[in-house]
């Protein structure tokens, strides 16, 4: 994708639009349905309630007609005493006093808690609704912006408002269970003439203005939260909008008028920050915008949304390394590549990802490296064991052709180069060159396998490149076009261009295919020309006693170690090609080391070597028969060592007779009478019993005096 701003509309919008659509509205659009199915629920909740709560209310005062009654006996009492009757026989009752039953009054309180909790959450509900609403909502006009208010409002959504909107539902239980309570109450009551004190009016009325006086808390907290945090506050309203604006234009200059006058008044000077001077420096994104960036790329899995977003990377990661200040102190302070930044690489070279994301990948790892005004990018090696599987993976599938000559130059193999070593720029040696040879190369970070793979990638790149400079080119320039095609490109700048070591590119060696072997004698003869046969016999040395410690065991594989003897018969096959080699000791050496000290290759039993040794027992005699003084002192280990390989080539079953045969004669015209130092032990009175134990023929005191015994 070609490079857009770091707040470029085209690159934002597109993750506005991924993240309204694929994020925030579904889950709204959850909530929002859910809060009209309780609206409906707690209508006709209520309605049944108010049913059964009105005829309630009238239990709760004096019956009129059972009063009339009450009157119009007494009278007809009177007017029988007025009729001279017998006063014995009236009946007067005095006024009763009217007491409503403590079932009746137990059954109200049951049905107006459950009434006024259920309006309660219905008002609850309405307010949730209005707050998701505008939950999407932000006052500014750039995409960025917009996404950054958007984004941060709805992280606090999924905290507070999402669980307030699931718990509603479950608050229904509490209005619910009281009106189950009170129906069944009522009944037992009717049925068992139950008495009870009506003191739980008191209660009913306490506990029903702690409930309203939390919703009222509640209500007051989420418009005093939402006029203090509009950004980042779920609570969204008109009524905290304008409430904020008040607190900002009415309460914050006040507060900042009293802290000025306060400090005036202690004699105190408020702190001052000093300020850089800023050269072209472009709107910068904050650091929340750039961590919203990285989340929402990487939870994108759309390929137009991803190929638009990708397109503003560099320029969001070259914010933090393209140097904006005047101070050339810290123009060249490394920085390190943060893990959302990976993250998003990562993301973008995943096999999900289109094409067009893979390039652009790789084309800002390359840019933030080349770009002259950038600080440099260090990357870990954590950085690294998952970023070149990821670009390897995402070259080979980015051309489908036969030939990944093609990739010689391209962004891939130039991104992986950059990340081997560690953010360094590449401006001598061809990228897949500084692959093989790259000073940081992580060995503990990558899975053998994983390492396989990009190292046979780098191969097959080197070898089809090669045989394609090499088709039209005759038998005697081979070497100089290796040469040109793979040393510096630009002698004016091998100053400031990544150094090859000799022993990291033999270490890659032995990850390459057997069925590229002629590749391998190329590189060997490259590299003794390049930096000469001394240098790079010692580098083989240096690596194969590496590789012998026990770390090693579980980093190598079978196949790697029997790559050992193939190396080393290469490089003496090379050396002995080249002209005035004259280090036949230091490669006898090598040979020597490979053979007999290099796990995996001498095999037991027989005792003898694995069949790829066997070409580098004839290079270790081929260069024996060199001017070298196997007499002297210093090469004593070395006669010892010539002496053990004669013998595993002796007790080898595995070799046909004449070729046995013609090696054994090869070590026996070479060595001749020289033969290997024994160390003599000095003489003491116990002398005899110390060599009879060396012989074998020592079996300890008690056998000495029991044939002793035999013998008298």
């Amino acid at each position: 994708m070609p490079e857009l701003p770091a707040t470029s509309s085209s690159a934002w919008n597109a993750l506005l639009r991924s993240t309204m659509t694929d994020v925030i509205q579904p889950q709204a659009e959850g909530w929002r349905s859910g809060l009209d199915a309780l609206l409906v629920f707690l209508g006709l909740f209520s309605a049944i309630v108010t049913a059964f709560i009105v005829p309630s209310l009238a239990t709760l005062k004096q019956d009129e007609i059972a009063r009339t009654n009450e009157l119009l006996l007494n009278v007809t009492n009177i007017m029988i005493r007025i009729s001279n009757t017998d006063v014995s026989n009236l009946n007067l009752l005095p006024p009763a006093v009217f007491s409503p039953a403590a079932s009746d009054v137990r059954f109200n309180v049951y049905l107006t808690l459950s009434l006024i909790i259920s309006l309660s959450i219905g008002a609850l509900t309405i307010a949730c609704r209005g707050f998701l609403n505008l939950v999407s909502w932000s006052p500014h006009h750039k995409a960025v912006e917009r996404l950054t208010d958007i984004r941060t409002r709805w992280k606090s959504a999924e905290k507070l408002l999402g669980p307030a909107i699931e718990s509603l539902p479950q608050l229904l239980i509490i209005p619910v269970l009281l009106f189950i309570l009170g129906l069944v109450d009522s009944v037992f009551s009717t049925a068992l003439q139950i008495a009870s004190p009506p003191t739980s009016i008191l209660v009913a009325s306490s506990f029903s203005v702690v409930f309203i006086a939390s919703v009222a808390v509640g209500m007051g907290f989420t418009l005093i939260d939402g006029s203090l945090r509009p950004k980042a506050s779920p609570f969204q309203s008109r009524l905290a909008h304008l409430l904020n604006i008040w607190i900002v234009q009415r309460v914050h200059p006040l507060v900042l008028r009293l802290r000025k006058a306060a400090l005036t008044t202690l004699q105190l000077e408020a702190p001052t920050v000093k300020s850089f001077p800023i050269i072209n420096r472009s709107p910068l994104l904050s650091t929340e915008s750039m961590e919203i960036y990285h989340e929402i790329l990487q939870a994108t899995r759309d390929d137009d949304i991803l190929d638009d977003a990708s397109a503003a990377l560099f320029h969001i990661i070259g914010q933090r390394t393209i140097y904006t200040t005047p101070n050339r102190l810290f123009r060249r302070l490394p920085v390190d590549l943060l893990p959302q930044e990976c993250g998003t690489l990562l993301h973008l070279l995943s096999p999900e990802a289109s094409l067009r994301s893979h390039r652009t990948a790789a084309q800002v790892i390359v840019d933030l490296a080349s770009n002259s005004r950038a600080r440099p990018l260090r990357y870990s090696q954590n950085d690294l064991g998952r970023l070149l599987p990821s670009l390897s993976r995402a070259a080979r599938i980015a051309d489908p052709g036969l030939s990944l000559s093609v990739l010689w130059n391209s962004q891939f193999v130039h991104a992986m180069a950059i990340v081997a070593n560690s953010g360094a720029k590449i401006t001598a040696y061809p990228p897949a060159v500084v692959i093989l040879g790259a000073t940081h190369w992580s060995w503990k970070y990558l899975a053998p396998i994983e390492l396989s793979e990009i190292l046979a990638f780098v191969f097959e790149v080197i070898e089809e490149k090669l045989i394609l400079e090499l088709a039209d080119a005759d038998a005697g320039e081979e070497a100089s076009v290796v040469d040109s095609f793979l040393s510096t490109r630009d002698e004016s700048q091998t100053d400031a261009h990544v150094s090859i070591n000799p022993r990291n590119v033999l270490a890659s060696l032995l990850y390459l295919p057997r069925e590229e072997h002629q590749l391998m004698g190329r590189l060997i003869a490259w590299l003794i020309r390049t930096h000469s046969a001394y240098k790079v016999i010692s580098a083989t040395q240096q690596h194969l006693e590496t590789i012998q410690r026990s770390e090693w065991l579980h980093l190598l594989g079978h196949r790697q170690y029997l790559m050992v003897p193939r190396m080393v018969s290469a490089l003496a096959d090379e050396c002995f090609a080249a002209e005035g080699f004259a280090e036949h000791e230091l490669l006898a050496q090598t040979c020597v080391l490979s053979l007999l000290h290099t796990p995996n290759i001498r095999s037991r039993p027989p005792s003898g070597f694995v069949f790829f040794a066997r070409p580098v027992v004839k290079a270790l005699i081929t260069a024996i028969r060199a001017p070298i003084d196997l007499s002297g002192t210093e090469s004593s280990a070395l006669v010892k060592d010539l002496w053990e390989v004669r013998r595993c080539v002796e007790e080898d079953l595995l070799w046909k007779e004449e070729s046995r045969a013609e090696i054994l004669s090869d070590f026996e015209q070479l060595l001749g009478s020289v033969q290997p130092e024994t160390s003599h032990r000095p003489i003491s009175p116990g002398g005899a019993i110390y060599a009879a134990a060396e012989e074998g023929q020592y079996s300890g005191p008690e056998t000495e005096s029991k044939s002793s015994s035999m013998s008298e």
